[in-house]
């Protein structure tokens, strides 16, 4: 009867080298083990597995600035956005889209639903033309409407001397059309570094969001 010690040893044992070899458990002589350590190997051999998987997942990222503004995007293996984060500080309210980057909109648009819009994830006022990396295929009323007032709270802020700190995620990860579009920011007043208001959306990539502007 091995004891305690000895059955943990084992049990790694098995991990390492089945982890190593990818050599199906099957192979290896289960009675050496009692069940409760041969359960143990094979739930962790399982979320050791699914660490590797997720990893493989990790998003690359790019960050690039505008102004006194800065973004920092998340990609997945494929380059499809996940999130946005950053930080607000200026608003750009004549900025002319360029031809680029009406093309790259149309581009985002048709990887929606009939009716969909190219939708920045963050507002083309604060971050100029950036292309498909801040493109998202997004329903029409929803961009015009509820998305397009959170946007003019945070440009009020801004004018109002606040920064922004902020993240937005696309939900699920990865997909060609997000069904949620989940919104935090953190309006700062940079003269104390105090947090003036906090904020945090979920809207759903649809028609009839609401959202409720806070005056500046």
């Amino acid at each position: 009867m091995i004891d305690c010690f000895n059955q943990i040893l084992i049990a790694r044992q098995f991990l390492s080298f089945s982890f190593r070899s990818r050599a199906p458990l099957c192979q290896y002589k289960r009675q050496l083990l009692p069940q409760a350590v041969w359960q143990f190997v094979l739930e962790s051999l399982v979320l050791r597995r699914l660490g590797q998987s997720a990893a493989r997942q990790i998003s690359n990222q790019e960050q690039r600035a505008f102004g006194k503004n800065t973004v920092i995007w998340s990609t997945d293996a494929q380059g499809r956005t996940t999130q946005a984060e950053g930080t607000l500080r200026q608003t750009f309210s004549k900025l002319k889209r360029s031809t680029a980057e009406v093309a790259e909109q149309k581009a985002a648009a048709a990887r929606g639903r009939p009716g969909d819009v190219g939708g920045h994830i963050v507002g083309h006022r604060f971050v100029g033309g950036q292309g498909k990396i801040n493109l998202f295929p997004q329903e029409m009323q929803f961009n015009n409407s509820a998305f397009k007032t959170m946007e003019n709270e945070i440009a009020d802020a801004i004018k109002s001397g606040k920064e922004v700190n902020f993240s937005y995620e696309l939900i699920p990860p990865g997909a060609n059309r997000p069904e949620i579009v989940r919104v935090r920011y953190r309006i700062i007043d940079p003269a104390t570094g105090k947090q003036v208001v906090y904020r945090a959306a979920k809207f759903e990539n649809q028609a009839g969001q609401k959202f409720s502007r806070i005056k500046f």
